[in-house]
């Protein structure tokens, strides 16, 4: 409650007289008596003291001293100012020719203010007579005019007979109270089955697109828009339109949007007709009148959102963030003042503002849409000290028929207790009374009935609000405006998600109120029609209905209408799974329908939880997904689970699985050579056959059982700790992880060594400290302890003694001993190269100055080349011997060259043969020796047309690689090859310099046969030149070859 009483005139026109009565419940400051008129603009102009006032100054204080302050009511009602009946009274004061003018246009010499036309048509105004007054059309709709008047012609302009009534042009109320709610309703969902806005065309008429053009990542790339306001699409201040343009776009990404900027009922009316002509689905409207209607569903708003609804557009309106802002009652006069009773005796409803507030207040009566029944309002400031001022009014001139609204806008100048009475002029008959706070929850507040316009027009799907952090729970926004309509009809239609996050606010705010609500059930319109395009107006209403999820009492009410929105999506259905025996890494198709098209949040999940990643999914469709079984899966359910639910089938999983492994001789501690180790599982076949067990890269070789479920075996010799895998026939299984303690010896560097010089041993478990531990050479020599350099975990460098010969090299630790890895320890050596194929031979960096470096191969019946690269030689220094004949001699090089030779066949043999190079300057030499350096040694010869020797995958079809067709090939070649089982396959094309230029397949393929194609191009996309190449097929051990010609 707001007042305890005061007189309804000013405290100079009152005089000592009356008894003023102060308001209740306000805080005590120093008392202030003034007056405010509607055109101060919220500055307050104080009254000189006289003796009245300081008689009214101490009735104040005696009155708050004596009675309660609270339950008072306002005494006699001012007199009814005088003004012309057809202009706004808020416009009185500038219809006289030397008057403020408060409202201008553009160029600051006129007023702007809308033309009610007398036939209801705009085009019946006599535009002739407004261009002799000086009068400027700014903008003309079907139902009404904008214009610019001279103030002195204003008047005149009110009483032309085509002009029925002049007002200021009527701003809307954006509904916002200042996205997750994408999710929320399931919009991700519909994207992943192809619903994303397609071919929908969605209108988001609103009064600021601010920053629309900045936000590549939030709105379309595409869009359309117009701007009615003249004053720019994209300027001002305000962001409201451009927040839900951005979550229309979220919910549906493919939408086509329509911005069209707005700033009165003339844009609005435009605007509808540019949604019929332009064929617009949906119109976004986040916005509310107050002033044009009763919330029956008449007037001219409700009337534009008809007939847009005629036009087959659905108009997605907001209901209003009034329920905390809205008053409703019949017209009550207690005490015989003219002054309506909001409470008992209370003749006012208060609200709180700060300094700058906008307070805009709006009373209407239910006698819609002319009226000869006169009720004006006032709106009064109360001080600390109770005592109170009005400082606006508006006074309209209803009594010879006007439209039954009065409007104040007042900018406070005053932080505290405002208040709002209605008054009625002389004998008004009784109406039902609307007073609306558009920005400040009043005292009295009625939710019901609550509805802003056009959300009561019969063709406006209503949004409410539920915020979205109490989505779950379905409790709708305390100040989402609540039905029903004023003639009964139950409104909201249904809720969505309020309070969300929007790139156009920044993520430091939130877009909140039904204005946020709106956009998402148009973008789920959008979505809706994408997903069925024939949907009508009418279906489409229904879809979205058919969407909701009932709160609260079952059937629509008029708090969350039907529900809360939350739009369905098929639940998954598989019809098969090929093949339902499966091997980790195989591709299994999973057929069915509602998958999605797209795979978004959809997964495929194996028995016990296990999931493929991402790279495994190969495709995926509504009605099919390919997917590689992955690694550790079990026999089982195999699930498709999307956001409409889960279906799922049964797959056998036929590749070993791994359960658990045990050490039984030594248990809470890491493993040793030759302890007996047990693997637990399945799918490891009765017997072993051929299959295996891994440790990291070593083979296990000594079996004790062997089992479909259980394996024992000794922990094989030169292990290190890692990953253990059963191998059979049906593939590898899931890793578990072994520790194991003993030394493991991985690698020898170098592998040829002179006694005296150093060895680096590579490896594990060696110990951080020697200790006990050493290296053991072939015959059983032990290096002595001055021969080590380093020795590390997983290093040790040691050096060669006298008495090593070339043979197997161990290491001996107080946990074990490694394996023998070899070494060939003498003067000079032949460094054997396979006989046939690509090969290649890289040691590092010498800087031993060797004397000469060998290489043998076994000879072939043609030419073979000869790569290599040398560092820091000099003409001559080194000359390379072939089958101990001088051949060639090295070139100068200061850094790393790479070089070619061909060898001739006709020096070739049949049995081994020798290439050296050798240093002549170091063969006479002990010490002293001079700087050269070899790697990357590699031959280039002729494949064989035959299997290689020790051939696994291709033993079965010894015609493995098919011989290419066409040959010579111009644009493309066919290569066929068969596999006699499942396995690795790499297909590659070389040049005759031994150089790789396409990689055609890499990859796990079933067996059976096969091809692929070369289109004569480069891995780099470039035309390889005219030539021979060669096609090689690499399948496990196993190396083809076939020859290529390709003539340009």
């Amino acid at each position: 409650m707001f007042w305890n009483g005061f007189a309804g005139k000013t405290a100079a026109e009152c005089g000592p007289c009356p008894a003023v009565r102060a308001l209740g419940r306000r805080r005590a400051a120093r008392a202030v008596v003034a007056h405010q008129s509607a055109g101060d603009a919220g500055h307050t102009r104080v009254v000189q003291s006289s003796p009245s006032l300081i008689a009214v100054r101490y009735t104040f204080l005696f009155l708050l001293l004596a009675v309660p302050l609270w339950g008072q009511d306002l005494d006699v009602a001012p007199a009814k100012p005088v003004g012309p009946p057809n202009i706004e009274s808020a416009l009185w004061e500038l219809a006289a020719p030397s008057a403020a003018k408060l409202t201008r246009a553009a160029d600051g010499s006129d007023v702007v203010v809308i033309l009610v036309p007398a036939a209801g048509v705009a085009a019946t105004i006599d535009t002739t007579a407004l261009a002799a007054l000086g009068v400027k059309i700014l903008a003309q709709s079907r139902s009404l005019m904008r214009v610019s008047v001279p103030a002195a012609s204003l008047r005149v302009v009110s009483e032309l007979p085509s002009v029925a009534f002049v007002r200021r042009p009527h701003r809307p109320h954006a509904q916002q109270t200042i996205s997750e709610g994408v999710a929320l309703i399931r919009a991700l969902e519909n994207h992943a089955t192809g619903a994303k806005g397609q071919g929908v065309k969605v209108a988001i008429i609103d009064g600021g697109f601010k920053g629309a053009d900045n936000l590549p990542e939030d709105m379309p790339v595409r869009r359309w828009f117009r701007d009615y306001t003249y004053t720019g699409i994209y300027a001002g201040t305000d962001a409201h339109g451009t927040a839900c343009a951005e979550i229309v776009h979220d919910v549906a990404p493919e939408a086509e949007l329509y911005l069209y900027k707005v700033a009165d009922i003339v844009d609005l009316e435009n605007a509808k007709d540019r949604c019929i002509q332009n064929g617009v689905a949906v119109v976004n409207y986040s916005a509310t009148w107050v002033n044009e209607g009763f919330g029956d569903g008449r007037g001219l708003i409700c009337d534009i959102v008809n007939d847009a609804a005629d036009n087959g557009i659905l108009w997605v309106n907001a209901v209003g963030n009034y329920a905390q802002k809205h008053y409703m009652g019949f017209w009550h006069d207690s005490d015989d003042d003219n002054r309506h009773n909001f409470a008992a005796g209370d003749d006012a409803v208060n609200f709180v503002a700060e300094i700058g507030d906008a307070i805009r207040v709006t009373l209407t009566w239910d006698d819609w849409p002319i009226t000869t029944t006169d009720y004006d309002l006032y709106l009064y400031y109360q001080d600390a000290f109770g005592n109170i001022e009005e400082v606006s009014r508006s006074t309209d001139v209803q009594g010879k028929g006007g439209a039954p609204v009065e409007f104040i806008e007042y900018f406070a100048g005053r932080a505290g207790t405002y208040g709002i009475s209605v008054v009625r002029v002389g004998e008004a008959e009784p109406k039902d009374l609307r007073v609306w706070s558009w920005h400040h929850d009043i005292e009295y507040p009625v939710p019901t009935s609550s509805l802003g316009i056009p959300s009561d027009a019969h063709g406006a799907l209503s949004v409410g609000a539920i915020h979205r952090d109490q989505w779950d729970l379905g409790t709708v926004a305390s100040y989402s405006s609540r039905g029903p309509t004023a003639d009964g009809r139950i409104k909201p239609d249904l809720v969505a998600p309020s309070g969300v996050t929007t790139a156009s606010y920044g993520m430091d705010r939130l877009f909140g109120g039904t204005s946020a609500a709106t956009p998402h059930v148009a973008g789920a319109a959008a979505l809706l029609k994408s997903a069925n395009p024939s949907l009508s107006r009418d279906d489409l209403w229904q879809a979205l209905v058919e969407a909701t999820v009932d709160l609260g009492a079952p059937g629509k009410d008029d708090s969350t209408g039907y529900g809360k929105l939350v739009l369905s999506v098929p639940a998954p259905q598989i019809a098969d799974v090929s093949p339902r025996r499966v091997q980790y890494g195989q591709i299994t198709t999973i057929v069915g329908q509602g998958f999605g098209d797209t795979k978004g949040t959809g997964k495929v999940v194996f028995f016990a939880d296990k999931e493929p990643s991402d790279s495994d999914y190969l495709a995926w469709s509504d009605v099919q997904i390919q997917v590689r079984v992955p690694t550790g899966v079990r026999t089982g359910t195999v699930q498709v689970i999307t956001g409409g639910g889960s279906d799922s089938a049964q797959v056998v999983v036929t590749s070993p699985y791994i359960e658990a492994i045990t050490n039984h001789t030594r248990t809470n501690a890491r493993a040793r050579t030759d302890d007996l180790i047990q693997i637990d599982g399945d799918n490891f076949g009765l017997s072993r056959n051929t299959s295996s067990v891994w440790i990291d890269s070593v083979a296990v070789s000594s079996f004790e059982t062997w089992s479909d479920e259980t394996i024992r075996f000794r922990a094989p010799l030169n292990a290190p700790s890692g990953d253990v895998t059963v191998v059979t026939a049906e593939g590898t299984s899931n890793a578990v992880r072994l520790e194991i303690a003993s030394p493991y010896l991985a690698q020898l560097l170098p592998s040829q060594v002179q006694a005296g010089e150093h060895l680096t041993l590579i490896g594990g478990n060696f110990g951080s400290e020697r200790g006990a531990g050493y290296v053991l050479f072939n015959p059983n020599v032990q290096a002595e302890a001055d021969d080590y350099a380093v020795w590390s975990n997983g290093v040790i460098v040691v050096r060669v003694p006298s008495e090593a010969r070339s043979g197997g090299v161990r290491v001996f630790t107080a946990d074990g001993v490694t394996g023998a890895a070899q070494v060939e320890i003498g003067s000079e050596w032949i460094e054997p190269l396979p006989s046939s194929g690509i090969f290649g031979y890289s040691p590092p960096d010498l800087t031993r100055h060797p004397k000469s470096v060998k290489f043998g191969f076994e000879g072939s019946n043609r030419a073979v080349l000869l790569l290599y690269s040398t560092k820091e030689t000099s003409d001559g220094e080194v000359v390379i011997f072939f089958n101990e004949q001088q051949y060639a001699t090295v070139p100068e090089s200061e850094d790393w060259t790479i070089r070619y030779l061909v060898l001739d066949a006709t020096q070739l043999r049949s049995g081994q043969n020798v290439i050296e190079f050798r240093n002549i300057i170091n063969q006479g030499r002990s010490a002293s020796f001079v700087n050269w350096q070899l790697k990357d040694v590699v031959l280039w010869k002729p494949f064989s047309a035959k299997l290689a020797t020790g051939t696994r995958l291709l033993s079965k079809l010894p015609d493995g690689l098919g011989d290419p067709f066409p040959t010579p090939f111009n644009a493309e070649v066919t290569i066929p090859f068969a596999l006699a089982e499942a396995g690795s396959v790499r297909i590659s094309v070389y040049n005759l310099m031994g150089q790789q230029v396409r990689v055609l397949a890499d990859g796990w393929l079933a067996a059976g046969a096969h091809r692929v194609r070369w289109d004569g191009r480069t891995a780099a996309g470039v035309e390889a030149a005219s030539g021979v190449y060669w096609a090689v097929l690499q399948a496990g051990d196993a190396v083809q070859t076939a020859k290529l010609a390709l003539i340009r």
